[in-house]
């Protein structure tokens, strides 16, 4: 059993009058001690894309000015005219590997690629509403508001297909440090996707773990230990491949008719 207790941060998006949800994210919220970096990613992503770099966001922890040393990672989405090629992205996994070196207590650097027409098109709330425009021109003011339910959907609709091809992997993975990376991974999609269920009646949207647990953990008590066991995992993560693998299949059990009942509503 983990030592590791979940602790009662984060928040959640609501909604407005009309039941559209509220950005909670601004310039006025940004974890300041982060900017040297942040702009160090800006160089580096200006230096490989040059003038194809439209536009970068900083999400997360990060944009909400909650960001945990060694526990939290930095959420960012860098914005180019067109797809780069196989070579840009090499060197820019490499560049920003070798950044983050410089700050060890940041425990990751998302290197999310998109697109302008990717994110214009895009129907995620994380883009319009959970992002921070740190250079070029904020694309995310003009996308279409959303409501929480089917609108708001992240993971739901893939999450049992992420299952089915994640299991046959993770049981061949012998590398404790993947298996602890692939756990962290699996687990927050786990977590987040039962939050989706529920979010068009608690009428707001959850990312952060300990909302999604505990939320979910009120609507299905009688499965109150199995989600606090994926959420504790999706914030510390476990080296265990066999509970990974109990858990996750689990989770599909538990998932599976859930899904098939919120889409035919």
């Amino acid at each position: 059993m983990s030592t590791n207790k979940l602790k009662p941060i984060g928040d959640v998006l609501h909604t407005d009058n009309a039941g559209f949800l509220i950005k909670n994210v601004s310039q006025e919220t940004f974890y300041l001690p982060l900017k040297p970096l942040i702009d160090g990613l800006i160089k580096i992503a200006q230096s490989v894309f040059k003038s194809r770099l439209h536009s970068v966001y900083i999400r997360g922890s990060v944009a909400k000015g909650t960001f945990v040393p060694n526990i939290s990672d930095l959420d960012s989405v860098f914005v180019v005219e067109t797809e780069p090629s196989d070579d840009e992205f090499e060197e820019f996994k490499k560049e920003i590997k070798d950044i983050n070196k410089k700050y060890p207590y940041v425990i990751g650097i998302e290197k999310n690629i998109q697109t302008v027409d990717q994110l214009v098109n895009s129907k995620s709330p994380i883009y319009k509403y959970q992002t921070v425009c740190v250079y070029g021109k904020d694309l995310t003011k003009d996308l279409p508001k959303i409501k929480p339910g089917k609108e708001s959907v992240v993971h739901l609709e893939k999450i049992i297909n992420s299952i089915d091809e994640s299991l046959p992997k993770i049981s061949k993975e012998s590398e404790p440090h993947w298996i602890k990376h692939w756990s962290i991974w699996m687990c927050k999609q786990l977590i987040r996707s039962c939050h989706e269920l529920i979010a068009e009646d608690l009428q707001q949207f959850a990312r952060d773990i300990y909302p999604c647990y505990f939320a979910t953990s009120k609507k299905w008590p009688e499965n109150e230990l199995l989600l606090r066991r994926v959420a504790e995992i999706a914030v510390f993560g476990t080296e265990n491949k066999t509970e990974l693998l109990d858990i996750t299949r689990k989770m599909r059990g538990f998932l599976k008719p859930k899904i098939a009942e919120f889409y035919r509503q």
